[in-house]
């Protein structure tokens, strides 16, 4: 097994760690160094069996041999396996029936240790996600599972777990509240003032059309607000609201005023001569 892991400095003041034997934090240590990162698969007398992060297989002798140290015998080791399982730090189950089976060892507070912030996630290469793992704070005795589907049940409500939840909330909440970069506004007369886009879709209102129409809008709205002392949350919004009406009003009127002069200028040029009417 080649990489590292890591630990929590939580761990040195749990009464686990506290209340043990330099020979008992020796074989914690190594416990924790035994187990898998990432779900796993490993065959035991013919049948796969499924690791999670946290779990691995091994026998009393096989942690022996990892610890490789004459004073820490396998009695001690049994010994302090049995006071890590009451203290709810670890859960165990034979891998099979044979009577000198290896056993399956669950790190029950695995994601506790290895709690990872959001920005960190990779140890050798993309990490997919750890699934369902056996997290759970120390609370209490832990039962001997009888089963691997037992030891599955374990949830991962482990303080690591609630940290990293609130952590994604408060940077979603923050994300949602942040207001985009509003585009600033430009005083285009000495009362009204709007962003470059709203202008440009003033001249490209259909009702309008050219520019000219769309500061003589501007104009209208200015002289009033010059003349009222009224103001307007947007005065692109006020345009539109009613501005425009009041051009095309003009505008009307103009027209006619126009066509009536234009009328009266033909009939003196009849009377006159100037022009036959047919």
């Amino acid at each position: 097994m080649s990489g590292y892991f890591k630990i929590h400095r939580e761990l040195f003041d749990k009464p686990i760690w506290v209340n043990s034997t330099i020979e008992q934090q020796i074989i914690l240590i190594t416990l924790l160094s035994m187990a898998n990162w990432q779900p796993t698969e490993q065959e035991v007398d013919g049948e796969i069996i499924k690791l999670n992060p946290g779990q691995f297989i091994a026998s009393v002798e096989d942690i022996r041999k990892r610890i490789n140290k004459p004073e820490i015998t396998t009695k001690k080791i049994r010994g302090a396996n049995e006071r890590f399982r009451k203290l709810g730090f670890l859960a165990n189950v034979r891998a099979s029936k044979r009577a000198n089976a290896k056993s399956i060892i669950s790190i029950v507070n695995w994601r506790v240790y290895q709690c990872e912030t959001l920005t960190e996630g990779k140890q050798k290469g993309e990490r997919k996600g750890n699934e369902r793992a056996n997290a759970k704070p120390f609370e209490g005795k832990q039962p001997l599972y009888k089963n691997i589907e037992e030891l599955e049940e374990i949830n991962n409500n482990s303080a690591c777990a609630r940290e990293q939840t609130t952590k994604l909330k408060m940077v979603n909440a923050k994300s949602k509240t942040q207001k985009a970069p509003t585009e600033a506004k430009v005083s285009f007369a000495e009362f009204v003032s709007m962003t470059n886009a709203e202008y440009q879709a003033l001249i490209d209102n259909p009702r309008l059309g050219s520019q000219a129409a769309a500061n003589e809008c501007i104009r209208i709205l200015d002289n009033y607000k010059g003349a009222s002392g009224r103001k307007y949350k947007s005065d692109y919004r006020a345009i539109l609201t009613w501005v425009i009406d009041r051009f095309c009003e003009k505008q009307g009127k103009r027209k006619s005023n126009d066509f009536v002069s234009s009328s009266y200028e033909a009939k003196s040029m009849i009377e006159r001569g100037e022009i036959i009417d047919l």
